[in-house]
């Protein structure tokens, strides 16, 4: 029975295993330090709302293509379901659970400082924040789904909790080293190193609970070890990011302040390009597929039990679920350009509108960790990040108390992306506390 329900599942579940990620807060606030020649700090309480992550429940998990035969998945998924379920219910559920997408919020303080000494400065940016991912899916279908459930099988109430996981600490630390090689009155250039160190490793530290032979041979252990690898899976999807996942990098920057208008305007500009390093994560893949769905059942039947129970194991690790190794992952470089315009409304009021460009490059995975598997064995391509860009806009405006080599303020920002590319569309709003000196 458990391998005629597998035979008809004719391709992988999973589309990709990678669970999607937003922007680090050390890229997230845009404008930064703006007074450049001076020493200083500043704090910035921050929301940032990313709305959807491009990444559905349909878009990991390809039922239409894996499992043509609804009605057989549907008696092998019996017991996940309520009692008296009907195909055509089925049917109808299904759709609306295909739409689920993620939302994440990100929300803290984020710490900045500057210190000069001639032409060398010293930089740093820090964070204390809290993280929160989510399932979601709009009013219209939820309502829908609860409808569903209330009218059919007696019910209709969802356990929030297990929809969300909200994780508290610090992110990761920046630190810049820079020469101040032009200093006039209106114009200035700063050129640098920057290292990042991963300080969000020590509020951060979820494992996978998911090993690499999750299939029991008989259909109830089959299902009730489905539904704890259905949970790791879940909270692998659901973990906020504090930081980058412990990678270290390094890059170099370059900074520059143009005055215009008898210095009642400034034309602000940062580049930075970072490295990071390797670092081993827990990472989900599955495995190439080198059983074949048709002749599989009679395969089977042929078995004594043993190699029967090997051979099903190995189907449902290419057909249905993901394992979990530790793997060395190399991240792709990080592109940053920031340019802005700040204009002197008055003498204690400044605007600043500007653009942002983010870019990473895709990651590479070629060494799995503590186990017997091939990586050849796997699909490694599915468990890698893609290339990411994103386009900004941001504004902010600045009430300040300006004396000679002192400058004291406070005021707030936001910003709003306008295209992105495999990343989710993000937006800012945040609140200012600086001083330069």
């Amino acid at each position: 029975q458990l391998a005629a329900v597998l035979a008809n599942i004719k391709e992988p579940l999973w589309n990709n295993t990678k669970a999607p990620s937003g922007r680090d807060i050390l890229y997230l606030l845009p404008h930064k330090l703006t007074a450049v020649e001076y020493g200083g700090f500043a704090w910035n309480l921050f929301f940032n709302m990313t709305d959807q992550m491009h990444v559905t429940i349909n878009g990991l998990i390809d039922l239409e293509k894996s499992i043509p035969d609804r009605q057989d998945f549907l008696d092998f998924i019996d017991d996940f379901l309520p009692p008296g379920t009907s195909f055509k219910e089925f049917e109808q559920l299904l759709p609306l659970f295909q739409k689920i997408t993620l939302q994440e919020r990100k929300f803290g303080l984020l710490s900045q400082g500057a210190f000069v000494k001639g032409p060398f400065r010293v930089q740093w940016n820090t964070s204390l924040q809290g993280s929160e991912r989510n399932f979601w899916l709009s009013k219209k279908d939820q309502a829908a789904i609860k409808d569903l459930l209330a009218d059919k099988f007696g019910g209709g109430e969802f356990d929030e909790k297990e929809g969300y996981i909200l994780s508290f600490g610090s992110g990761d630390t920046r630190i810049k080293i820079g020469l101040n090689t032009i200093n006039m009155t209106s114009f200035q250039f700063d050129v640098g190193f920057e290292t990042i160190w991963p300080t969000s490793k020590f509020s951060t530290s979820r494992k996978i609970r998911t090993g690499p032979a999750q299939a029991a041979f008989d259909v109830e252990e089959l299902q009730e070890s489905a539904l704890n690898t259905l949970r790791s899976i879940r909270d692998y999807i659901l973990n906020p990011q504090l930081g980058n996942n412990g990678h270290i990098g390094f890059g170099c920057y370059f900074e520059s302040k143009v005055g215009i208008f008898r210095d009642r305007a400034q034309i602000w500009l940062r580049v930075s390009h970072d490295v990071l390093f390797k670092n081993i994560e827990d990472r989900l893949f599955m495995f190439k597929k080198t059983l074949a769905s048709e002749g599989f059942q009679n395969l089977v039947a042929l078995l004594p039990p043993e190699e029967q129970k090997q051979l099903v194991n190995d189907y449902v690790r290419q057909y249905i679920f993901p394992s979990a190794f530790k793997a060395t992952v190399s991240p792709g470089g990080v592109t940053n350009v920031v340019c802005a315009i700040n204009v002197d409304v008055t003498t204690r009021l400044r605007g600043a509108v500007g653009y942002d460009f983010y870019a990473q490059q895709e990651e590479t995975i070629r060494q799995i960790h503590n186990t017997s598997v091939d990586i050849q064995s796997l699909r490694v391509e599915d468990a890698q990040s893609p290339s990411v860009r994103q386009h900004k806009v941001f504004g902010e405006l600045f009430y300040h108390k300006k004396k000679a080599r002192q400058d004291y303020g406070i005021g707030m920002g936001g910003d709003v992306t306008v295209a992105s590319a495999r990343i989710g569309e993000d937006w800012t709003v945040y609140f200012k506390f600086a001083g330069a000196f």
